[in-house]
């Protein structure tokens, strides 16, 4: 899946397809706000406190996410959040 997800402000968004179970993902923010990204097991995250924050024009390529996340057991789902709302261009395996 190669894709632009947009995330809309203040609410926790699947950035992996519905369903898919992933691997590794390469994602970049495209803005116009900065994202948090987290992984899990399934479910969306609680809170809004956990996660790495990226700006507009960053993010990762090709990370393993038992790496991105090592202390979620099963990292299989990833997430996006935006206090301003953005998009994250994400492709995923």
């Amino acid at each position: 899946m190669h894709e632009i997800v947009p995330v809309p402000p203040g609410v926790w968004t699947r950035l992996s397809a519905q369903g898919a179970s992933i691997t590794a993902a390469t994602w970049l923010v495209n803005g116009p706000g900065p994202v948090r990204v987290n992984a899990t097991s399934g479910a969306a995250p609680s809170g809004t406190a956990s996660g790495y924050d990226y700006p507009p024009g960053r993010g990762e390529m090709n990370v393993a996410l038992a790496d991105f996340a090592p202390g979620v057991a099963g990292a299989a789902t990833l997430w996006g959040w935006s206090d301003t709302g953005s998009s994250v261009m994400v492709s995923h395996a």
